[in-house]
């Protein structure tokens, strides 16, 4: 069964929702959200376009087929997009993690997208993004090397330790996803759009996002000029949420509550935080 996508009337319940909460001036930010509303997921910039899982922001097909595979959605699960209320569904769908690990793309058109020619000199650069690539698309450290020595002419010595080094980067790069999912299911502290003794954007109105976000991000200047930085395992973020009259944004502070620290400055934000615009 492949993933699908389907028009569904509001009424019907999302288990999972992607949230689009920042997209301008090259900056991105979304979470998913499950059905209490909680933060189970977080997209900071466009890593994940770029590592194929997404074509593109609204491709929740791709997005809840790679959060399937770190455990954070279950197959008989649907995602829906907030903004548009389109859902991804199916059972075994896994569409990019098939192609990436079974439909492999052939080593030689892996090396063409790194190099216009055999003669050319090969940078470091060109060597690492090849086995990167290689061994995201399936291929185990034999057939890498095999490839490293046939296209880009280096030993196999030095083809070998091109892999090790990419296989640690690999290790490394889904621990940090790991602990990027840990830091997505923290607790969240709404704060409000701004100081509470100061004037917002109202939402519904014909230029309320162009207004809205930036109040919110003065906001978090203001919070950690008062208070200072946060600690590890807090942080002030913009958050989307829906409306009647449409998406409302505020202010509000992700925290770890088995980090004390962060704990206390989350409710410090609350109890002490800046009242006006000037602290």
């Amino acid at each position: 069964m492949t993933t699908k996508i389907s028009q569904v009337t509001p009424f019907q319940p999302a288990v999972y929702e992607y949230h689009i909460n920042l997209d301008e001036r090259g900056e991105f930010y979304a979470d998913v959200r499950n059905v209490n509303g909680k933060t189970v997921f977080e997209i900071k910039g466009f890593d994940v376009f770029e590592d194929g899982w997404m074509d593109d922001k609204h491709d929740i097909q791709g997005l809840r087929e790679y959060l399937i595979s770190l455990g954070i959605m279950k197959t008989d699960q649907r995602l829906r997009d907030a903004e548009n209320n389109r859902y991804a569904e199916g059972k075994y769908a896994l569409r990019k993690l098939a192609t990436r690990s079974m439909g492999r793309q052939p080593l030689e058109n892996i090396f063409q997208t790194q190099s216009k020619s055999l003669a050319e000199p090969q940078a470091q650069t060109d060597l690492d993004d090849f086995a990167l690539k290689a061994l995201n698309a399936g291929y185990n450290k034999d057939e890498i090397v095999d490839g490293i020595t046939r296209y880009f002419r280096q030993s196999r010595e030095v083809a070998s330790n091109i892999v090790d080094k990419m296989m640690k980067e690999m290790k490394l790069m889904a621990n940090m996803e790991n602990k990027m999912t840990k830091t997505a299911m923290m607790e969240w502290m709404e704060l409000g759009p701004t100081p509470p003794e100061e004037d917002c954007a109202q939402v519904g109105q014909p230029d309320y996002r162009e207004k809205a976000i930036p109040e919110c991000r003065r906001y978090i200047d203001v919070i950690r000029k008062k208070l200072g930085p946060e600690p590890p395992g807090a942080q002030l973020k913009i958050k989307s949420n829906p409306h009647d009259f449409g998406t409302y944004y505020d202010v509000g502070c992700y925290y770890d509550e088995d980090n004390k620290e962060a704990m206390e400055y989350a409710f410090k934000c609350e109890s002490e935080g800046p009242m006006t615009w000037k602290g």
